[in-house]
């Protein structure tokens, strides 16, 4: 599996483990200016939006870190801007709504697939 279809793969795992836990989603690999957002969710529970950062390994610890290490402020702030530019140019919205971002880290190994979610990084 090359890296193209293991972020796709992670992205679908992390898609699955959110919709059990009750968010809806919205949309996926949404690309704004100033950045990208791998998932948009929506949890009904809290009404709010959920942007969500997707980081898959191999490993839980390999030669490129965890991945929660590589959910970086840099890529925080990426998202910060993408969602402005999604909720306003995208969805044509008159002002932007309440919106938490989140990280999900996918591991897969070659015998399992762990998911941990981590909410509210930012």
């Amino acid at each position: 599996m090359g890296r193209r279809e293991l972020g796709e793969a992670g992205e679908k795992a992390a898609r699955e483990h959110l919709e059990a836990q009750g968010l809806e989603f919205r949309d996926g690999n949404v690309h704004a200016t100033g950045g990208e957002i791998d998932l948009v969710m929506y949890d009904a529970a809290a009404d709010e939006w959920v942007l969500v950062e997707v980081k898959t390994r191999r490993a839980a610890v390999g030669q490129y870190g965890s991945g929660a290490e590589a959910i970086t402020a840099a890529k925080i702030t990426k998202i910060h801007k993408a969602a402005e530019r999604y909720f306003f140019d995208i969805l044509q919205l008159d002002a932007c709504p309440y919106y938490r971002v989140d990280g999900v880290v996918v591991v897969m190994n070659s015998d399992r697939v762990t998911v941990e979610w981590y909410k509210n990084i930012s």
